[in-house]
């Protein structure tokens, strides 16, 4: 009877010490789309594509910008830029943030209200490589411009 004591207590208090097992979901990717050297991405659902990118430094910013033959644009300026990294974009001057050009003198930075973001996948002496998308409202116009599926691979 004693044994029969003992070997319950440790086999209740062994399975009180078992923590369940947290259920494994998959989560894909979201950055699960290819691109255009040097640069590409859908504005409002259109394709775009530069056909000129740069790499940047400038005043402790770091930056990639690619514009087409309308010179419609794209720019992203980051503080530091890590490859394997993924950074949240924002409307300041003082954060990693991200502007689009519809035309020349006429930017728009990025909003706060969406979810914008940036992922580095090589950043090497030769170039850099990542994903994007964020989105921009003009607070004049009222018109909010949504940049998806975006990617860059620029030859420093």
């Amino acid at each position: 009877m004693k044994n029969a004591c003992l070997f319950l207590c440790l086999a209740i208090s062994f399975l009180s010490c078992v923590k369940p097992e947290t259920p494994k979901v998959f989560v894909p990717s979201i950055y699960n789309w290819s691109g255009t050297d040097p640069m590409s991405a859908e504005i409002n659902g259109t394709p775009w594509l530069a056909s000129t990118a740069t790499y940047s430094e400038f005043n402790g910013w770091k930056g990639v910008a690619g514009f087409d033959g309308s010179l419609k644009g794209i720019s992203i300026a980051l503080k530091d830029i890590s490859a394997g990294t993924e950074y949240t974009l924002k409307d300041s001057f003082t954060n990693n943030t991200a502007f689009y050009i519809p035309a020349p003198g006429s930017d728009q930075m990025c909003s706060n209200t969406t979810d914008n973001r940036v992922k580095i996948l090589e950043n090497d002496a030769t170039h850099i490589k990542g994903y994007f998308f964020f989105s921009t409202f003009n607070s004049i116009t009222g018109t909010t411009n949504k940049v998806t599926k975006g990617y860059f691979n620029i030859t420093k």
